[in-house]
Order: structure tokens, then sequence, then C-alpha cells
């Protein structure tokens, strides 16, 4: 025999200790072998990471708002669009429009991004 043969040929499996089940016997109960408790707590820890998964993606979302609205801020003038063209002088009767930047996080639901 050659010696990656013996070699495979002299290892030998872990044996589970008397009252265990080995691998193989486990796999083939399925979820049997998981108790009531384990699935609750697996339910709630995933339900608890998908809150928290949204709660970045929104906070994410809310910062390249506000990096955008920065752009934005300033005293702006208005001008009559025809077509696709922008006259070259301010509309008459129209004020400067300022805009002005809220806080970054907001401090209730009552606002709107």
């Amino acid at each position: 025999m050659s010696e990656i043969a013996t070699a495979r040929a002299s290892k030998t499996c872990l044996k589970a200790s008397p009252g265990q089940l080995n691998y193989n016997e486990r796999m083939s109960q399925g979820s049997a072998g998981i108790g009531f408790a384990e699935i609750v707590t697996n339910i709630i820890a995933g339900f608890v990471t998908s809150i928290i998964a949204i709660l970045l993606w929104e906070l994410n979302l809310r910062f390249r708002a506000y990096k955008a609205a920065c752009k934005l801020v300033g005293t702006w003038v208005a001008y009559k669009i025809h077509d696709r063209n922008i006259d070259t002088t301010p509309m008459q009767g129209a004020g400067l429009t300022v805009v002005s930047l809220t806080r970054f996080i907001r401090e209730g639901a009552e606002r709107g991004v």
C-alpha cells in the first residue's frame, strides 16, 4: 500500500460518548434536535438584526440626502424657463429664494427628509 492509503487507514473516527449522538445521527434528525427556546431565540435575534440593518440603511440614506442638500444652501434667483432654454434675466416680481439647512438628525417624525 502507498503511504497515503496507510495514513488514511490508520486514522480512527471520533466516537461519540455513550448517550450522545454522533454527527451523522444528529444530521439525520434535522430540526428535531433543536429546542423550542433555541428556535424562539433565533427568531428574536433575526428580528432585532433586521431592525438594526434597516436603521443603519436609513441613516446612510439620510446622510447622503444631507450632503446633497448642503450644496443647495444659499440665496437663489428665479429665472423663466422656455422649453429647454433659461432666460438670462431674472423673473420680474419674484423675490430671492433663501434655502436653509435643517439638522442632520430629525427631532421628531413630523418633519420630512
